[in-house]
């Protein structure tokens, strides 16, 4: 029995190019040290706002991230909905 196959592709965006649409989660290449924790191009999962309801900034999953969210150098971003199937 043959195996199929499954090939996912995403695009990465810096963020200087192309923002994520607002509240949407995407995956995102973070580096930070804080504390005692250095991040060097983690991947976690975070949101983007821009809106009038008075945030502005990203949202991480990462509890540390966000405490620190002035810390955080973004890499790079991708959409999580790469597999249309």
């Amino acid at each position: 029995m043959k195996a199929i196959e499954r090939q996912t592709i995403v695009t990465w965006y810096k963020p200087e190019e192309k923002m994520p649409e607002e509240h949407y989660f995407v995956v995102a290449t973070i580096s930070m040290k804080a504390e005692n924790v250095t991040y060097d191009h983690a991947l976690v999962i975070a949101n983007w706002a821009d809106d009038d309801e008075g945030y502005n900034g990203w949202l991480f999953d990462d509890q540390l991230a966000n405490r620190f969210a002035d810390k955080v150098t973004i890499h790079a971003w991708c959409d999580l909905e790469a597999y249309k199937g």
